[in-house]
């Protein structure tokens, strides 16, 4: 079963630089330290196979085994033996991870007091244990029968295959960034850290004889589900869904994810069968998780959970956009005033609902309204291209219908006369330069610099040189005087 939140999408503007950072240090650790793993790994395996350890340590096993009560397992290896003598190289993992045989047989318990070639198998062992340790995810991978400072941070950030790696990034990248927003990029990499931790020492307190090497980053990842599902706790999440064959989006408390993914991982332990997943470690970063979430909420306090709540402000907006359109529709141009002027509060940098005011302010031209929207649009900035057709069709719209009279400024019209030329509305430019250039006025160089330049692009060079000439004798000390020098001596 998969079940994952997948509720809002990464905010690029504020990025989460940690999760990046764990999924390309991840990426890389796997692509470039353990590049040559399996090939190191085959060199040991092969040495293992040719060298006299095989003979010599597979008897003290079988004996092992038949003295630890455990005489099923130690006959059954025999008989396989007996049917293919090549099996014995293929004992020397499930001796790894016999910590308990490991160990005696290291210290020579293991032994006859009359054995001849004990320093035949040291020397070869040696050699092996050599070759073995060039295997990074063995060597920096954690054994729970062997716990140390550095594999108990190390394991987590190393994958058996590259399937491995991909599973444990996908689902980091897609729940990690939302905790990172919530806890901030310090505090979420220190969890994400105490998780690992909480997911490998548990493993050391359940299986203190084992020599299996854990490795990858999902009791860490674990604990980050833990996280969100306590921080988030009765805010509902869309979460997307997979069981066998059926998949689907539901939404749901926050919470309810945290005993779903524990009765998950609890089956798959004891119910699903023999696997080479840790379920431990995730149950172990789970708790730890939630844990911690539980600890800052509670003392800390200083959580932002507002990321989330986005989606619902959202879909709560344009739920109300929508009626906001059904009332221009049903002509009740009141409420539909009302809606948008409320949304266009909330959202005022919102060009699309200052539109939808205007639109429905023109019907009453002689209204304070009309005339405020109006020069809210006119004096916008954004340099779009669409910004600037919009400007240029409300100039034109305000200029025939405004009442009593037109209310705009010197200032609105020299930034409109410098946009319009620009844009290539050089008709409308031209206008407003003529009428602004009845009285002498400093600022009038930029709009006549822009006039100019832009007959120069369309290849008009006698309206070129007219408003260039224009703008030197008008303006002849500007730093815009310069520059129509410049064009006009660099046209002959």
């Amino acid at each position: 079963m998969l079940l994952i939140p997948l509720d809002k999408p990464v905010d690029w503007k504020s990025p989460p630089l940690v999760t990046v950072f764990l999924i390309v240090l991840n990426a890389l650790i796997f692509l470039v330290a353990q590049a040559h793993d399996e090939k190191r790994m085959a060199e040991a395996t092969k040495y293992y196979a040719q060298s006299s350890l095989p003979r010599i340590e597979v008897p003290l096993y079988l004996r092992y085994l038949e003295n630890n009560g455990q005489q099923p397992q130690a006959s059954e290896v025999a008989r396989s033996l007996e049917h293919d003598s090549k099996l014995a190289p293929q004992l020397l993992f499930a001796m790894d991870i016999d910590a308990p045989f490991m160990r005696q047989l290291r210290q020579g318990g293991l032994f006859q007091p009359d054995f001849s070639e004990r320093a035949l198998w040291q020397a070869e062992r040696t050699h092996l244990d050599g070759l073995l340790g060039r295997v990074v995810w063995y060597s920096y991978g954690l054994k729970p029968a062997y716990p140390a400072f550095v594999t108990m941070f190390s394991h987590m950030f190393l994958h058996a295959d590259f399937g491995h790696l991909f599973g444990n990034m996908l689902i980091l990248g897609l729940i990690g960034y939302v905790v990172e927003a919530a806890l901030g990029s310090r505090r979420y990499l220190v969890f994400y850290l105490l998780a690992g931790l909480a997911s490998g020492g548990l493993d050391v307190m359940i299986h203190p004889d084992s020599g299996i090497t854990d490795i990858g980053a999902s009791g860490a990842i674990a604990g980050v589900m833990g996280m969100y599902a306590v921080l988030f706790g009765l805010r509902k999440i869309r979460f997307f869904y997979w069981l066998v064959f059926y998949f689907d989006y539901i939404r749901a408390p926050a919470i309810i994810m945290l005993p779903v993914w524990l009765a998950n991982e609890f089956y798959q332990m004891f119910l699903a069968g023999p696997s080479r997943v840790n379920n431990l470690a995730h149950v172990g970063g789970l708790c730890a998780g939630a844990a911690i979430a539980m600890v800052v909420k509670r003392t800390q306090g200083s959580v932002d959970v507002s990321y989330l709540d986005e989606s619902e402000k959202e879909a709560a907006f344009q739920r109300r956009y929508e009626e906001g359109i059904k009332r221009v529709a049903a002509l009740d141009m009141p409420q539909a005033a009302r809606i948008f002027g409320e949304l266009h509060a909330e959202k005022p940098g919102d060009r699309g609902l200052l539109v939808q005011r205007y639109n429905i302010a023109k019907l009453s031209p002689a209204s304070e309204l009309f005339h405020a929207l109006s020069q809210q649009i006119l004096n916008l900035t954004d340099k779009d291209a669409e910004c600037i057709k919009l400007q240029n069709a409300t100039y034109k719209e305000y200029f025939r219908i405004a009442q009593p009279s037109i209310r705009w400024t010197p200032h609105t019209l020299l930034a409109l006369a410098r946009r319009f030329a620009s844009a290539g509305f050089l008709d409308d430019a031209e206008k407003l330069v003529n009428v602004l250039g009845k009285s002498p006025n400093a600022s009038l160089a930029p709009a006549l610099l822009a006039l100019g330049t832009a007959y120069a692009r369309e290849k008009q060079s006698e309206k070129s040189r007219q408003y260039l000439s224009l703008l030197i004798d008008r303006h002849p000390q500007s730093s815009e005087a310069e520059l129509a020098h410049h064009i006009l001596n660099n046209a002959g």
